[in-house]
């Protein structure tokens, strides 16, 4: 049911975010290899801001529009067209989801466990905001996914991957990281895990010469020539088309450094707490809850036990849990401090995975709780995830994007002598949409329509919420809610003061007409 309602949310909204528009470079690579020209085709996977991977693997969906289009079908920038890579990406949230039930079944004591955390984890609002969207952010989780599932199997049937799987590992968590560099911290986490079992020794043991595990030192170097393998081909596939793939990752940390510091500093360790309250709600309440307990029994109990057993002992599942948690404390220190990076909905999507299964790894381990209250605790959790995702789904469904309604029939009859207003009280993106469909911002006062927030609203400046005058002698014939009106969208480079204004204002797309 729930993928089903998912299945639903595809349609709308593709290419609301400027972000979405490096997928046309995967678009244009394919134009490119019909032509055979292979050194264009190796520029355009290149020009994508560090990410290559997210455009080799969209070449699928970018090769389908083609066919489409070269049998009479839509161009690949038409909405209709562009329901491809949405339904790709659709997809990629499905194996998402099946990669995270196979790591909590792995993860946690039973079947209905793991079945309990992954519907929890598919009704997470932050599970199905991006479902509309063509970004990177579900192909370099499920890329990550993929690869714990394949070591955490390993580990719990007591196999020690092998110097050439280990570096298989590091291809693979380099290339996670040409999909979206956001997810940068993913090898080490990787890392750290797949160096757990040499951790179930004590200390002393860990030399070169022992008799079950290889080096700390080789499985740490034969990791990292796999990630620099990765890096190289990279590199040695975009200079044969004349430009760099390291230098394009450094210009992503220089030149384009405000791209990853568009927010607040300043709440680098609340973010995730206020991403939680704010968007997810009382599912989000509930998951805070659990990993509270779920924190306090583990420091208790492993206070206890050091007591007792003076060495260091880590399974799979503690070594996961610690490493995402040291990453997550580390980029919010790079933020509060290092004023490097700040956290975004997109940056917590990587993190929120591991938090539901923490938290349903917390409430199996009361093992106070009487056998005939656990199915009662399940159905007040199902029931609370259920209402969070139906609400959600409800708001979703009612909001527009500027883009699509531009593209829309009915509207085209409007748009030859059309003023555009907004409520921002800024101009820098005023026109983002008008000028994607080749529409004229008219500034006079004669116009046939008037078209109200059909911007990309940001920045939003105050005080207060703007209202536009409208001249006598129009009328409204459209409302419906901005989709940053959603919660969730606002956690997406906007300040506190700007996200308090897009709930207070309720934006709206409005269409009056001269009567």
């Amino acid at each position: 049911m729930v993928l089903g309602v998912r299945l639903s949310f595809v349609g709308h909204g593709a290419m609301a975010f400027p972000d979405e528009e490096r997928y046309y470079q995967s678009v244009e690579a394919i134009k490119s290899f019909s032509k055979g020209d292979l050194r264009a085709v190796g520029a355009h996977l290149v020009q994508t801001q560090g990410r290559p991977g997210d455009a080799l693997l969209r070449l699928l969906p970018a090769a389908m529009q083609g066919i489409w289009y070269t049998v009479g079908g839509p161009g690949p920038h038409n909405p209709t067209s562009l329901l491809i890579p949405v339904l790709f990406t659709y997809g990629v949230s499905v194996l998402s989801l099946l990669l995270f039930y196979r790591l909590a079944r792995m993860l946690l004591p039973t079947q209905v466990a793991a079945l309990l955390s992954t519907l929890l984890y598919a009704c997470l609002v932050n599970s199905n905001v991006y479902i509309r969207h063509i970004l990177p952010y579900e192909l370099g989780l499920c890329s990550f996914l993929g690869l714990l599932v394949w070591l955490v199997r390993a580990q719990q049937q007591g196999r020690i991957l092998t110097l050439k799987q280990t570096w298989a590992l590091g291809v693979g968590a380099a290339f996670t990281v040409a999909i979206y560099p956001g997810y940068f911290f993913a090898p080490i986490i990787l890392l750290a895990v797949m160096v757990s079992p040499l951790l179930k020794e004590p200390i002393s043991a860990l030399s070169a010469t022992h008799h079950k595990f290889p080096s700390f030192k080789v499985v740490v170097c034969f990791f990292g020539i796999g990630a620099l393998s990765m890096l190289a081909i990279l590199e040695v596939l975009a200079l044969l088309t004349g430009v760099s793939y390291l230098q394009a990752c450094q210009e992503l940390l220089s030149v384009q450094a405000s791209t990853i510091t568009q927010g607040d500093f300043q709440e680098s360790f609340s973010f995730l707490f206020k991403y939680l309250f704010e968007v997810e709600g009382a599912l989000g309440v509930l998951l805070l809850m659990l990993v509270g307990y779920g924190l306090a029994s583990r420091l208790y109990k492993m206070v206890r036990r050091r007591k007792r057993v003076p060495k260091v002992e880590l399974s799979s599942s503690n070594a996961l849990y610690l490493a995402v948690l040291a990453a997550f404390l580390a980029y919010a220190a790079l933020g509060f401090w290092g004023h490097k990076l700040v956290f975004y909905g997109r940056v917590l999507h990587f993190f929120l995975p591991f938090i539901v299964l923490f938290a349903v790894a917390s409430a199996c381990s009361w093992k106070s709780m009487a056998l005939r209250v656990r199915p009662l605790v399940a159905a007040f959790l199902i029931g609370v995830a259920l209402y969070s995702f139906g609400r959600f789904a409800l708001q979703y469904r009612e909001v527009v994007y500027p883009l699509d309604l531009l593209a829309s029939p009915a509207l085209r009859l409007v748009q030859q002598n059309t003023l555009f207003r907004n409520q921002m009280n800024a101009s820098d993106n005023d026109d983002y949409y008008i000028a994607r469909q080749n529409l004229a911002h008219t500034e006079g006062a004669q116009g046939e329509a008037i078209l109200l927030n059909f911007s990309f609203l940001y920045p939003i400046v105050g005080p207060g919420c703007n209202e536009v005058r409208i001249p006598a002698g129009f009328h409204q014939v459209f409302a419906a809610p901005h989709f940053l009106t959603i919660p969730a969208y606002g956690f997406e480079g906007f300040l506190p003061k700007e996200r308090a204004l897009l709930q207070q204002c309720q934006y709206q797309c409005k269409v009056f007409v001269r009567q």
